[in-house]
């Protein structure tokens, strides 16, 4: 029988003695076995370790007798990722059950509040004769090896923002330095870009050369957003509520993250009233709901406002009546008129003509008389309280404006008094054989009369036939628009919401 046969047996048979951690190789258990009973007997035997003799006992021959012949080596490389069990924690190291011979170790700082029989990631970055030394950060050439293989198999990693420099930021992967370019910080980056420095974020490695790396977190929301994109799309409809995550802002508005996809809230949906976009911070919870879809360009609009509390409802018809007088703030003033807030969300329009002498200044209280309600579009037409005249209408008038779209079925006209004009194809001068985007492009100025003016003053229908050309422009508004404004008033509502 060999000796290391013999070690075995004795070892069985509890004619050797045991001690040492549970950990420890048990060829290296053997040994000092061998060394323990070939030195001078002490005073006191030490105590047999029977967890590491049952499990010495317990062991595939095969595996016993690699052990023996001293040839057991771990594939773990430098640089790999593994995954393990806490199976011991210490005050400075902890032992990790990684599926080896024996167990790796790591430093107990490494693994925070980990513990015995949690799951940890670490990477190898030191393997000597199988004995693993394992670390959550990597470096050296355990460094080298991880940013390869995360660049060539897309796979994200952690780091954290440590600062700006001109063109991007300074990000700590591990113990690696890196680069993020600006245009890759975020799908739409927030307008203080110091808002990033001090996050950790997910980034993929584009990159790798050296002491060079560059990193993008771009890329990867574009991945996410791309891998739920089918399942997101095939399973919404306009009107569905969601919880989502505020993950940037912008002074028109906030871009939320509903789940496989990113929708903007614009600032005049993130409430009923004047809201403000800076009231909200990235990782915010927002609940929203749908208002438009556009699978074809990925665009999705939402809303914040909960539509049973709006004010329209709570208010109208009830505390505002038609014939009442009220008092209200001036919030905006344009050439054809006053937008007057009579309560948080509810505004209603104080026509020029209807104003009674001096025009109001932003910021204004005044009283107003309401003339109007319309439910169907949820417009209030306001009067001065002396005013007693009808609204003078600008249907007939001659305008000029700058062109600001141009569609395959008309144009819109950003006017000089500030309202909208849309201008149809059919009452466009357009020379024979040809078409909208021929003759028009944007930034031109046009001239055109007013065909007809929406209930609200803030848009109206063009027109740039002429009496003689068209026989009579009253004739060509009611034709056009079928015997009301609604279908030429619904268009450029249409128009207008899609801005």
């Amino acid at each position: 029988m060999s000796g290391n046969k013999r070690t075995v047996r004795r070892l069985r048979e509890g004619e050797l003695p045991i001690s040492g951690p549970i950990d420890e190789d048990l060829s290296v258990v053997a040994a000092k076995a061998e060394a323990a009973h070939a030195a001078p007997a002490k005073s006191a035997r030490e105590p047999i370790n029977m967890d590491a003799l049952e499990q010495l006992a317990n062991m595939d021959m095969s595996d016993l007798a690699a052990i023996m012949d001293g040839t057991i080596a771990n594939a773990a490389k430098v640089g790999d990722r593994v995954q393990g069990i806490v199976t011991r924690r210490g005050k400075e190291r902890c032992l990790v059950d990684v599926g080896a011979k024996s167990e790796a170790v790591i430093e107990t700082l490494q693994i925070g509040e980990a513990q015995v029989g949690d799951t940890i990631d670490a990477y190898v970055i030191s393997n000597h004769d199988g004995e693993l030394l394992l670390s959550t950060a990597a470096s050296g050439e355990a460094a080298d090896r991880i940013l390869a293989d995360a660049m060539e198999n897309g796979t994200p990693m952690e780091g954290t923002v440590t600062g700006r420099n001109p063109g991007g930021f300074d990000v700590r992967v591990g113990d690696m330095r890196a680069f993020c370019p600006v245009s890759q910080i975020d799908r739409t980056a927030a307008a203080d870009l110091d808002t990033y420095v001090g996050q950790t974020l997910s980034f993929l490695i584009m990159e790798s050369k050296g002491k060079d790396v560059v990193v993008s977190r771009r890329k990867l929301l574009d991945k996410l957003r791309s891998e739920g994109f089918d399942a997101f799309w095939a399973s919404v409809n306009v009107g569905d509520s969601f919880e989502g995550t505020v993950t940037n802002i912008q002074a028109f508005g906030v871009f939320v993250d509903i789940g496989g996809a990113e929708g903007m809230v614009h600032r005049s949906e993130l409430g009923y009233g004047n809201s403000d976009p800076s009231s909200l911070k990235r990782g915010d919870k927002l609940t929203v709901r749908i208002l438009e879809l556009r699978e074809e360009t990925g665009k999705i609009s939402l809303s914040a406002k909960d539509p049973a509390n709006s004010p329209w409802k709570q208010a109208v018809g009830s505390t505002f009546k038609e014939g009442g007088t009220y008092t209200g703030v001036v919030q905006g003033v344009e050439a054809y008129g006053a937008f007057v807030e009579l309560s948080p969300g509810l505004q209603g329009l104080l026509h020029s003509s209807r104003m009674g002498g001096s025009t109001p200044k932003k910021g204004d209280n005044i009283d107003v008389r309401l003339d109007r309600i319309d439910h169907e579009r949820q417009r209030l037409e306001l009067s001065n309280p002396n005013h007693t005249g009808a609204i003078v209408s600008s249907e007939g008038q001659e305008v000029e404006g700058i062109v600001d779209d141009v569609l395959k079925n008309g144009v819109t006209v950003k006017l000089a008094d500030g309202r909208t004009g849309w201008l149809p194809e059919r009452n466009a001068e357009l020379p024979a054989g040809t078409v909208m985007a021929q003759r028009f492009r944007r930034g031109r100025e046009v001239k055109a009369t007013i065909l007809e003016e929406q209930p609200d003053g803030r848009r109206v229908v063009l027109t740039q036939k002429t009496e003689a050309g068209n026989s009579n422009w009253r004739s060509q508004k009611m034709s056009s628009a079928g015997g009301g404004f609604g279908t030429l008033g619904d268009m450029l509502g249409n128009w207008n919401k899609g801005k």
